[in-house]
């Protein structure tokens, strides 16, 4: 029933508008001006005639682009992308440029803490074999009891490993006297911890271990 209804009314406006046209055709006053103020008011458009002429007429005179225009305007759109283009990938490349260098620098930083604490390491070394040596031959020159009673108190506070380094680096005359005085039960039990260690191969054993797991 609405269809119906609406198909009425649009019938209805159609008659209207050819009613109008006729009735101006037959008085003579049918023009270009006329048409456009009913064609207007029937749309319900709230234009003047005039107004809505000159649009017809602007769009008319309107200039079409030749087809050499469009071809020229499609190519700066492409040159346009191509420069937006080959900008992105100058600066892509200049980061990358960028970056390449940061990773060159921080190798070369890495190379350098590497070098140093290699030196560090090696000073530190060299700065420990001397004072066991200098503690070695201190050893050596004094009385074998001595020398024996300053062996264990290092074993008693730990220094194995030192006390053994020691005694392997002793001449062989004078660790024999030293080794002769550990004569009590619990001195007989230490010389055998150092002589334990020796025969193991210690402590260069320990240090090559050591430097493997690194």
């Amino acid at each position: 029933m609405l269809t119906k209804g609406i198909a009425g009314f649009c019938v209805a406006t159609v008659l209207t508008q050819l009613l109008v046209v006729g009735v101006l055709a037959v008085r003579g006053n049918l023009n270009a001006a006329s048409t456009t103020k009913i064609v207007g008011l029937m749309n319900g458009i709230d234009i003047s005639g005039d107004r809505v002429a000159d649009s017809i007429r602007a769009a008319k005179t309107e200039p079409i682009p030749s087809f050499e225009e469009v071809l020229a305007q499609r190519a700066r759109d492409g040159l346009e992308m191509d420069l937006r283009r080959r900008a992105q990938e100058n600066y892509y490349n200049q980061l990358q440029v960028v970056q390449e260098r940061l990773r060159s620098k921080e190798s070369r930083f890495d190379t350098r803490k590497d070098a140093f604490y290699r030196k560090l390491a090696e000073l530190s070394q060299g700065t420990q074999d001397e004072a066991m040596k200098s503690l070695q031959t201190t050893l050596e020159s004094l009385p074998p009891a001595t020398s024996k009673d300053q062996l264990i108190r290092m074993l008693d506070g730990g220094d194995l490993n030192d006390v053994v380094a020691i005694v392997k680096a002793m001449q062989p005359d004078k660790r024999k006297k030293i080794l002769k005085e550990f004569v009590s039960p619990d001195e007989a039990d230490k010389l055998q911890q150092i002589l334990n260690q020796i025969g193991a191969g210690e402590p260069e054993k320990t240090v090559i271990d050591k430097a493997r797991d690194e």
